[in-house]
């Protein structure tokens, strides 16, 4: 996923047109990404005066561990996004957006391993996995059911510092 600015300066004024599965082994040695299937990335350059516009599409599928039983969970990549190149640092607009063409070449692999790693998750977890169980000293809930005892407490519950306030209402009752 290199060119040279030579190479794209035949489409100036058009657009180069590209689809390539690219190697992120890099990308796979340093997190806990297990491999990619089928991933592509495709798109177009638009090679304009001082800029290029690259329009990417990443489409494939993450291999990642399941929290709880480590056994590969596959997780959906599909990622549009338009980045654009500059030949000089006055031309930068937006810091997210634009990048420095570094040497004589346009490389998207960097972006491409950016923004996968913006899109896996921190944790996922198989959807059959089996659920946890219940432990010495705590219970395992569902979120439901944790709002729901929160609020059978706070309604059940009375502030120490106003007992006293609930002794005097029972007295006027009883008068």
């Amino acid at each position: 996923m290199k060119w040279s600015l030579t190479q794209l300066a035949k489409y100036r004024g058009s657009k180069f047109d590209f689809d390539v599965e690219p190697d992120m082994s890099s990308l796979i040695e340093r997190t806990d990404i297990r491999r990619f299937e089928s991933l592509t990335v495709s798109g177009h350059i638009e090679v304009k005066q001082e800029q290029y516009i690259a329009q990417l599409q990443i489409n494939g599928m993450f291999v990642l561990p399941c929290k709880r039983s480590l056994e590969d969970v596959l997780y959906p990549v599909d990622i549009k996004t338009t980045e654009y190149f500059v030949l000089s640092e006055d031309m930068i607009l937006d810091e997210e957006h634009y990048h420095l063409i570094e040497g004589n070449v346009l490389n998207l692999e960097p972006i491409t391993e950016e923004l996968l790693l913006v899109e896996k998750p921190m944790a996922i977890a198989k959807e059959d996995a089996e659920p946890l169980q219940d432990g010495r000293g705590y219970d395992v809930m569902s979120e439901e059911a944790l709002v729901q005892s929160k609020q059978e407490e706070t309604e059940d519950s009375i502030d120490p510092r106003l007992s006293k306030l609930e002794e005097l209402f029972d007295r006027d009752k009883s008068e």
